[in-house]
């Protein structure tokens, strides 16, 4: 896994976490928080990605064993001498994340937060200042800015009700009451994607599997209907929460399974709904959609389908036709593109 840019200039500051107990969390795109695990006194790694967190497992050496922590709100115990996050594109998200570590750190603590220009470092000092810390640039390099703050001896509480938003949306299938938090698709309103995905939509029976369920609309929905058992799967813990939340806040039943792709998924479905992403932190990338287009297939049953909602300018139609003898656009409205495909 090569080296991301931030990890690079946080290679310039070698001894800001030597010796301490360190506290990493944020957008993780590399393997550097293992390499500052073996300077550090102990380290907590935060992670919300199933993936990176199973490389991070497989990787872990003996020597000064870190602890990797997959989940949306992760349990702390005791405090640390320091916190670096890898800060989020999103302020919200970015915000959220300040929030749940400075409360972990000691009084006479430090806060390091690194970050590319384009990805949401501008905003760090004031959201510090939002918890009464001066944040200072104290690195630039590679187009990412390195920001260092005290954490002085403010009281700071962490509060998750104030990061979940709750809003309604009424769709074809029915009104749903939606839970979201900063990070996660869907976050506080349904996107253009997905509803015009449900509007086309026809009744779908038995087991079904939301790939990439962000807040769970689409599962929800498609549970609404009675006939369809839901699993959603996605590979952010914050998504997987937040679809938990979603199916009890509308008394519905589903699975909820946090997973890369589908490598945890061992069941066959009538039909896999989805739209998918297409974005990696800052960075747009296709080889989630690529992967799960070839592999998706092998998950349904022989009279099962899969309905895809993408962007219009998405290359996904070759890879579809390649994998699906029977594939159809139901729905063109030159953004949006609803597929149903069927492999036989």
């Amino acid at each position: 896994m090569d080296l991301q840019p931030t990890s690079e200039l946080l290679k310039r500051h070698p001894d800001l976490v030597t010796g301490k107990r360190l506290l990493i969390a944020g957008q993780l795109l590399d393997y550097y928080p293992l390499d500052l695990a073996k300077s550090a006194k102990t380290t907590t790694i935060c992670i919300t990605h199933a993936g990176l967190s199973e490389h991070y497992q497989k990787q872990i050496q003996p020597k000064n064993s870190p602890s990797v922590i997959l989940n949306a709100i992760p349990e702390l115990n005791g405090h640390f001498d320091i916190a670096l996050l890898y800060i989020p594109k999103a302020k919200q998200e970015a915000d959220y994340w300040i929030n749940l570590l400075l409360p972990h750190i000691d009084k006479n603590g430090e806060i390091v937060i690194v970050g590319e220009n384009r990805g949401g470092i501008n905003a760090a000092v004031k959201l510090l200042a939002k918890y009464h810390l001066t944040g200072h640039k104290i690195d630039a390099a590679r187009r990412c800015s390195l920001i260092y703050a005290e954490r002085g001896n403010h009281d700071i509480l962490f509060d998750e009700s104030q990061w979940i938003k709750n809003f309604q949306v009424t769709l074809v299938q029915g009104e749903l009451n939606i839970c979201s938090m900063p990070g996660v698709f869907n976050h506080g309103k349904l996107d253009q994607g997905t509803d015009f995905l449900l509007k086309h939509l026809p009744p779908l029976e038995g087991k079904g599997l939301d790939f990439g369920c962000g807040a769970g609309i689409i599962a929800a929905a498609l549970s609404l209907q009675k006939k369809a058992h839901m699993t959603a799967v996605d590979v952010s813990a914050l998504a997987t929460h937040c679809t938990s939340q979603t199916f009890a806040a509308n008394q519905l039943d589903g699975d909820v399974i946090c997973s890369d792709g589908l490598s945890a998924i061992s069941d066959t479905f009538d039909f896999i709904v989805s739209n998918p992403p297409f974005h990696l932190g800052v960075n747009t990338q296709y080889e989630t959609t690529r992967q799960f287009i070839a592999t998706a297939r092998q998950k349904l049953t022989s009279q099962g389908q899969l309905w895809l909602v993408t962007n219009s300018f998405l290359p996904y139609q070759s890879l579809l036709e390649e994998q699906f003898p029977n594939c159809q656009i139901i729905a063109d409205n030159r953004k949006f593109r609803v597929y149903c495909c069927k492999p036989r």
